[in-house]
């Protein structure tokens, strides 16, 4: 798949968390990219989405919201 910054999704890893007591859900989503887009911007348009918690690109330290 081609995302629209120029990057193809050539992995993803989706780690589901038990359910804790509140009934609140948290899962881990990696995605693994190629391409030239810039995954410091990406990760940071991520960030910005309800309901995320942090992000990263693996190169530098996490982005949290």
């Amino acid at each position: 798949m081609r995302t629209e910054r120029g990057s193809t999704v050539k992995g993803l890893a989706i780690d589901r968390e038990t359910v804790p007591d509140d009934g609140g859900r948290i899962a881990a989503v990696a995605l693994d990219l190629a391409g030239r887009g810039d995954l410091t911007a990406l990760a940071g348009d991520v960030a910005e989405l309800a309901g995320v918690r942090s992000t990263a690109t693996g190169r530098e330290e996490t982005l949290d919201e």
